[in-house]
């Protein structure tokens, strides 16, 4: 991943795009089921000297993904939405 990542981030440059590290976030290299959860180490991933932390769920073109493929926090999140936009009405 680490050496992939510099080829990706100069294609970016190289087309007058930037990848904006302090949002970058990645789930673990492996999905899992929650019944069958494997403790993974936490790799170490750069782009351009930073560091990207891990997180168990992402936000992908208004879609949250997490490290189970559920649609849980994702039907949370949109609930609450929902019930706040009511409560406005």
């Amino acid at each position: 991943m680490n050496t992939e990542l510099p080829l990706i981030n100069d294609w970016f440059k190289a087309n007058g795009l930037s990848l904006s590290t302090n949002k970058t976030t990645f789930i673990g290299l492996l999905f899992c089921s929650q019944r069958k959860f494997v403790q993974e180490p936490t790799p170490l991933i750069l782009i351009e000297n930073t560091s990207i932390p891990q997180s168990k769920s992402v936000k992908f073109l208004g879609v949250i993904v997490d490290q189970h493929l559920s649609w849980n926090e994702h039907i949370a999140q949109s609930s609450a939405k929902v019930a706040k936009n009511i409560g406005i009405l």
